[in-house]
């Protein structure tokens, strides 16, 4: 019997880890990482942050690709996963991490160059746009395969969960490569 959930949960991973990768990094003190620390801005930045709702109270943007390649963020992480693998089984560092992310997936973390969180304090809005090396085709396969429907809002495909238990994650292709999860407020 196929599990549904497991692979809506696959599916959600991999932007689940990329945002927890984003935020160890950005709290690493690295500034020579762009779009991380004080002299890493960029009008590139500003851009991005643009698509955030406007009752956000907190955006995080930050290069991803730029982080998994600096050996500070790794040994930080390698750091956290190693103190987690006391406590429970799985992945032994951040490598394993991300390969494991990739076979339950399908879509490799890896291949996320940049990613935007942002949310609210009251909880209304919390998302996550990530901008991907992704093929289409293969983010469309992952979310049909789980317990989403396809709906059209303005003239972008949204995926609604089936089950609005605990409010689903939302998910929509904004542009090619580039995708939004998150509430239903957020993504539309």
């Amino acid at each position: 019997m196929h599990d549904d959930t497991t692979s809506r949960r696959s599916v959600l991973k991999a932007g689940a880890a990329v945002a927890s990768l984003a935020t160890v990094g950005s709290l690493s003190g690295c500034s020579s990482i762009p779009f991380v620390g004080g002299g890493g801005g960029s009008a590139n930045a500003d851009q991005r942050t643009d698509k955030v709702p406007a009752v956000s109270t907190f955006v995080l943007h930050v290069s991803v690709s730029a982080m998994l390649t600096d050996s500070t963020v790794q040994e930080r992480v390698n750091g956290l996963i190693d103190e987690q693998a006391t406590q429970s089984t799985g992945p032994q560092n951040i490598t394993a991490a991300l390969d494991q992310v990739e076979a339950e997936s399908g879509l490799d973390p890896r291949e996320v160059t940049e990613m935007l969180a942002f949310g609210d304090a009251e909880g209304s809005t919390a998302g996550t746009i990530l901008w991907t090396e992704w093929e289409e085709s293969a983010v469309t396969s992952a979310m049909s395969d789980t317990e989403y429907s396809e709906e059209s809002y303005g003239d972008k495909t949204v995926y609604v969960p089936s089950s609005s238990f605990g409010g689903g994650t939302w998910a929509a292709l904004l542009e090619e490569g580039t995708y939004a999860f998150g509430t239903e407020q957020s993504v539309k």
